[in-house]
């Protein structure tokens, strides 16, 4: 299909309603084979774990963002760390630990792909902590430069 000419009328949008999650999960089939989703579970959801993936790495940036737009740390929790560890614990045994069926080709390159982002993600999360703690000593530091200097304006103040 050819794109549009210029200054062509724009077409209508396409009129798609919400759809949930296992609507989506289902129509993802349409782009798998399904030969080697027959002979691995993990090649049938692998697609999930890169989304689960992709919002974490969402989630940690949003929390980076918004501690830099406040010159801060925002109240923003970064708890997650045990639930990023979980997937990937998940990744590298391919799924679970009772599935039949053998690691294909396939299966093994989006195995080994998905461990790579979530190996990064969890270093992106042990970075953003880092950059945390060394805020808020940043933070303590000035906190106590503060009260020194009014400690000793206030010793100044009485000495006269």
């Amino acid at each position: 299909m050819r794109p549009p000419t210029y200054r062509s009328p724009i077409p209508p949008p396409n009129a798609q309603g919400e759809k949930t999650f296992r609507e989506l999960y289902m129509e993802s089939f349409d782009h798998l084979n399904l030969d080697h989703v027959i002979q691995s579970p993990f090649y049938a959801i692998h697609h999930v774990l890169r989304l689960n993936c992709f919002f974490w790495s969402k989630v940690i940036n949003g929390i980076r963002d918004e501690d830099r737009r406040i010159n801060g740390i925002s109240d923003t929790s970064v708890g997650h760390v045990e639930e990023i560890k979980k997937a990937l614990s998940v990744v590298k045994r391919s799924g679970s630990l009772g599935w039949h069926g053998k690691d294909n080709e396939k299966a093994r390159e989006s195995r080994e792909s998905l461990e790579e982002d979530f190996k990064h993600l969890v270093e992106q999360t042990d970075l953003l902590w880092l950059a945390r703690e060394k805020m808020a000593a940043i933070q303590e530091q000035k906190s106590q430069a503060r009260k020194t200097t009014l400690v000793n304006s206030f010793t100044y103040v009485y000495a006269l």
